[in-house]
């Protein structure tokens, strides 16, 4: 983190500037770059699956990300983004948007 804000500092960009959206999604949580093919820890992440809050960001940042495919308007992009919480339960989730305005919300 202290390399971005150094290098936020130096471009005048910060963080919370950048174009972004919190959206609730079902995941595996991420491991490494490697993914499931190469990585036998990053195989067993995927068998698991939590519900999350994601920040996703709408252009590209300073430090490696996870991605995310994102569909808007009948057009997919890959967008990088954060785990800011995990839900314990569907109806968690369901309230935490509501509660927050949270438009995007996929449980399936």
């Amino acid at each position: 983190m202290k390399c971005i804000r150094i290098h936020s500092k130096i471009m005048g960009i910060s963080e919370e500037h950048r174009p972004q959206e919190e959206i609730i999604r079902v995941l595996s949580p991420p491991h490494c770059a490697r993914g499931p093919k190469g990585c036998d820890k990053c195989r067993e992440a995927a068998k698991i699956k939590e519900i999350c809050l994601l920040r996703i960001f709408f252009d590209g940042g300073m430090i490696a990300r996870p991605m995310i495919e994102i569909e808007r308007d009948g057009s997919k992009s890959l967008h990088e983004f954060d785990v800011l919480r995990r839900f314990e339960t569907a109806d968690e989730a369901l309230q935490y948007a509501s509660d927050n305005n949270i438009q995007d919300v996929d449980l399936s």
